[in-house]
């Protein structure tokens, strides 16, 4: 059994913020292959054996992508429990603000609280997301 003790906080901290950054652009490849899932062709005709399969390939790559946003969206979901670090993490990644400011202005808190609270909503969006390795 895992405690809070034995956890690195810090490399769960910097390991939720590396899958959160990602989030935009395996949000891009997500919508970028279901669009290209319908253009797969099909000439009919024989031909030589290909050593790739782009169309598969096509298709691993979306089930990726689309994995790794609904895993980051399931955990960030199951931060609605704290509204204030929900917001947070929805507004710093999922719905980028322009500016940290313009994030603690919309709260209506401190810049320096937004920071303090940013760090404990990584570290529950860490515990929560099955992407973000747990290290000891």
């Amino acid at each position: 059994m895992l405690t809070d003790k034995e956890i690195d906080t810090d490399k769960l901290i910097n390991s939720a913020k590396y899958i959160l950054d990602n989030y935009q652009f395996q949000l891009k490849i997500k919508k970028r292959d279901e669009s290209q899932m319908s253009a797969v062709e099909y000439s009919g005709m024989p031909g030589s054996p290909s050593m790739t399969n782009t169309a598969e390939n096509g298709i691993l790559r979306h089930v990726s992508a689309e994995d790794y946003v609904k895993e980051v969206d399931f955990a960030v979901d199951n931060l609605k429990y704290d509204n204030d670090l929900y917001k947070i993490i929805k507004y710093t990644y999922i719905a980028p603000m322009d500016t940290a400011i313009a994030i603690a202005m919309k709260l209506n808190i401190s810049r320096s609280k937004y920071y303090r609270l940013l760090r404990k909503a990584q570290k529950e969006f860490g515990l929560l997301c099955k992407l973000v390795n747990i290290n000891r």
